[in-house]
């Protein structure tokens, strides 16, 4: 699963967990990274296989993103294609 993918599999569900919708095709959230090349591991191992166009932005601390939740979302389509 994602969640045991060493080193950073844990970070990416808690992140996907805090992200939300905020337009059409369109998800935010905010993901601690210490790659040179920001969410460089991530997008190889996971990200890329499943979003597309991703755009990165160093900030100083974290905000509240507006939105429906990206995690309920996935949690509904799973349960849609599972029956």
């Amino acid at each position: 699963t994602i969640a045991g993918q060493e080193p950073d599999g844990a970070e990416i569900v808690a992140s996907m967990k805090q992200a939300n919708i905020v337009g059409p095709g369109l998800i935010e959230w905010f993901e601690t990274c210490y790659c040179d090349t920001p969410l460089k591991h991530e997008r190889e191992t996971v990200y890329d296989f499943y979003l597309g166009d991703i755009k990165t932005e160093l900030v100083d601390e974290m905000e509240e993103i507006a939105g429906d939740s990206f995690w309920d979302y996935l949690s509904s389509v799973n349960l849609r294609t599972s029956e």
